[in-house]
């Protein structure tokens, strides 16, 4: 219960203060990981409705609720179409998200008993009949989104959608088994900041996270391997001005980040150089460095040709180098 300040405004970052100082509990063992999504005004039946918008005016006695997500069990089970794969019937792919509460997501892995192994919709949009001038459809091959033109004669069966503008954060519930992001994915998720790659991942199909422009971080987890990143799959992603490729990248497709116009700063941490075969996954940026290790120099200037001005050596203490360019800054 909260009693405090009654009828005055609460700003965003303190209820979030106000969570951390209080006693919540949502460790139930040492093997359980959580992760706060956000608070709720109402709880029924283990259903959380009614975010919290901010500011929030206390006028009363007041409980609210803060939902908490199992690492283990993923966002929302009851709020994704799934289907067979089409070459496996006994895995899953994803192709809906319809949750439209959640700021932070993490993707499920499994339902009933069977794994998944792709997701192949489009989570960036959500199935809507509302406002004309919202509307999105995609053609019958589940290819392409366009903007709804009531002028225009869709097929029998098309379907109306809108952007999910509500998810800031994605992740993936753990020992995830999904290896492929099909085209447009996450495409317009326009207000994704974070996404954080399983190591299950296996192909960022085009356009994946295209027009995600706001968002600022791509995290590759630890153990990917042979990962192949498509043609545009970052197309347009205006806002990320950083980016650390691991040695678990296989394939750096062409356009890969075309049209990400602030992507200065880019650490390649591969000892043996990624073969471009001419592809040019990057755009040419004034003030660009691509930072490779120590001692590899002669390797990416031959095998990254195009790219033989923008690159720069790290030292062979990478966070001597960091302190260094923190002291510069300054």
């Amino acid at each position: 219960d909260i009693v405090e300040n009654e009828g005055e405004e609460i700003q965003e970052e303190t209820i979030h203060a106000l969570y951390s100082e209080k006693e919540v509990i949502t460790l139930v063992d040492s093997n359980k990981q959580y992760v706060f999504v956000g608070w709720f005004k109402k709880l029924t039946d283990g259903i959380y409705s009614e975010a919290l918008t901010y500011p929030f005016i206390l006028k009363e006695e007041t409980t609210i609720y803060a939902k908490c997500v199992d690492y283990d069990e993923g966002s929302n089970p009851q709020d994704y179409l799934l289907e067979n794969c089409e070459d496996n019937e006994n895995l899953y792919t994803i192709k809906a998200y319809n949750d439209e509460t959640d700021k932070k997501v993490v993707i499920i892995t499994e339902q009933a008993n069977k794994e998944i192994y792709s997701i192949t919709g489009y989570l960036g949009y959500m199935e809507y009949s509302g406002d004309l001038f919202t509307k999105y459809v995609y053609d019958m091959g589940n290819k392409v989104f366009e903007e709804y033109n009531e002028y225009e004669i869709y097929p029998e069966g098309t379907k109306t959608y809108k952007k999910n503008t509500n998810i800031e954060e994605i992740s993936f519930a753990n020992n995830c088994t999904i290896e492929y992001l099909g085209d447009n994915s996450f495409a317009g998720m326009v207000n994704l900041t974070k996404i954080t790659l399983p190591a299950s991942v296996k192909y960022i199909s085009a356009n994946a996270f295209a027009d995600c422009v706001n968002l600022t971080e791509i995290v590759f987890s630890d153990g990917m391997s042979q990962v192949e990143i498509a043609t545009g799959a970052f197309r347009n992603c205006i806002k990320l001005n950083k980016i650390t490729i691991p040695d678990s990248i296989k394939t750096l497709s062409n356009d890969a980040f075309v049209g990400c116009e602030n992507l200065t700063e880019i650490y390649l941490e591969a000892l043996t150089p990624i073969e471009l075969y001419g592809a040019l996954p990057f755009e040419f940026i004034e003030g660009m460095k691509i930072y490779i290790p120590y001692q590899t120099y002669n390797k990416y200037s031959a095998t990254w040709d195009a790219y033989e001005d923008y690159i720069e050596e790290l030292p062979e203490n990478k966070e001597e180098e960091t302190e260094n360019k923190e002291e510069t800054e300054q």
